[in-house]
Formats: structure tokens, C-alpha cells, sequence
């Protein structure tokens, strides 16, 4: 149970320090678009939900990175198949 909630949490941890990083790295003068943020984050909560249920022992540093890293691929990737199938 400790293990599946330390993964819930560092997955919605990781997609608030992934979103925060877009916010920062947008271009001066860009409008923020919390549409954006809002995605990360669900993508950050499902990912952690799933890691809660299945989730093995790892340390929290791995999942952390685990979790980040789940994260950035299902984000990317989805943005660009929503893009192709919305042409």
C-alpha cells in the first residue's frame, strides 16, 4: 500500500514539475494556456493510478523517474497522433 501511494504521488509530482516546466520554458510575450497544464496533469494522475495498482517496491527515486518519463512519452506522442488524426 506505501508503495503504491509513493508512486500516485511522484507521478502527479512529476507531471507538476513537468507542467511548471512548460509554463517556464514558453517563449516571452506567449500567452500561457492552462488547457496545456490541465492535460499534463490528468496524463500525471492516470499514470499514477496505474502505478498505484500494479506498482512493484521501488524506491522513490525510480519511480519518480519512471513516472516522468511515462509521462513525457504518452504526453508527446499523443499530441502528435491527435494532430495527424485532426487533419
Amino acid at each position: 500500500m506505501i508503495s503504491g501511494l509513493i508512486a500516485l504521488g511522484s507521478a502527479i509530482g512529476a507531471a507538476t514539475v513537468y507542467a511548471f516546466g512548460g509554463y517556464l520554458n514558453r517563449p516571452e510575450g506567449e500567452a500561457f494556456e492552462e488547457e496545456k497544464l490541465v492535460k499534463t496533469l490528468i496524463i500525471g494522475v492516470v499514470v499514477g493510478v496505474v502505478s498505484y495498482f500494479t506498482s512493484k517496491s521501488f524506491d522513490a527515486t525510480t519511480q519518480l523517474l519512471t513516472s516522468t518519463g511515462v509521462i513525457v512519452i504518452i504526453e508527446k506522442y499523443g499530441k502528435i497522433i491527435y494532430r495527424k488524426l485532426k487533419k
